[in-house]
């Protein structure tokens, strides 16, 4: 019961609902899976993909589309297309135990991997944004 209670209590302050995409197609996210370890960040038409295997990667958003009540992201660059699908249902890390309003899987080069995600904060993605290697 406690776990649970944790669970909505940390979907709540995360301004969603653990049942209803609540805007997630238009949303900046950021969404992580371990072994391997990525990590893609979606910030209005763009997305940064890193991870322990790659060079860093700057991708433009090509399509976000509502899917299965939550949202799916493809993403390009010269390397290739990455899929993003984030769903509105509470994750649990399976390294750290931490709890995420958000579960993700990412697509990359035709292999799924399974992890957890969420919002970022408007400032963060703001100033992201601003930043002059964004601009």
């Amino acid at each position: 019961m406690r776990r649970r209670l944790a669970v909505l209590a940390i979907v709540a302050a995360a301004g969603g609902c653990a049942t209803t995409s609540g805007g997630l197609a238009t949303a900046d996210l950021v969404a992580g899976t371990n072994e391997p370890f990525y990590s893609m960040e979606v910030t209005g038409d763009r997305a940064s993909l890193t991870g322990v295997d790659m060079s860093p990667r700057t991708l433009r958003i090509s399509r976000r589309a509502a899917e299965g009540g939550g949202v799916l992201i493809d993403a390009a660059d010269g390397a290739g297309t990455v899929r993003l699908l984030v769903r509105p249902q509470a994750c649990t890390d399976d390294m750290s135990g931490a709890v995420f309003p958000l579960s993700a899987t990412l697509s990359i080069a035709g292999r799924d991997h399974r992890g957890c995600a969420r919002r970022l904060s408007r400032s963060a993605a703001a100033r992201r944004r601003l930043t002059p290697a964004r601009l």
